[in-house]
């Protein structure tokens, strides 16, 4: 029988997928943009914002304010 660790069953490390679990909640709370962006950094688990912020562009190629806009003129188109 052969066992499997986690990292080949989540195809990353434990980490990596703690980040983009988080990164997956941020998406969805911006895209609502009705909290603050302190706020939503704190709920998917940052205590500092500019680390929040800059995981987030990392993830998604753009910062979370200018994501939120992108949404806002999606919506309002």
């Amino acid at each position: 029988m052969k066992t499997t660790t986690k990292r080949s069953f989540f195809k990353t490390s434990i980490s990596q997928y703690v980040i983009r679990k988080r990164m997956s909640i941020a998406q969805r709370l911006l895209f609502n943009a009705q909290k603050k962006l302190g706020n939503i950094a704190t709920e998917v688990g940052y205590s500092d914002i500019y680390q929040f912020s800059k995981q987030f562009k990392k993830t998604f190629g753009v910062s979370p304010s200018k994501y939120c806009a992108q949404q806002q003129n999606k919506t309002l188109s």
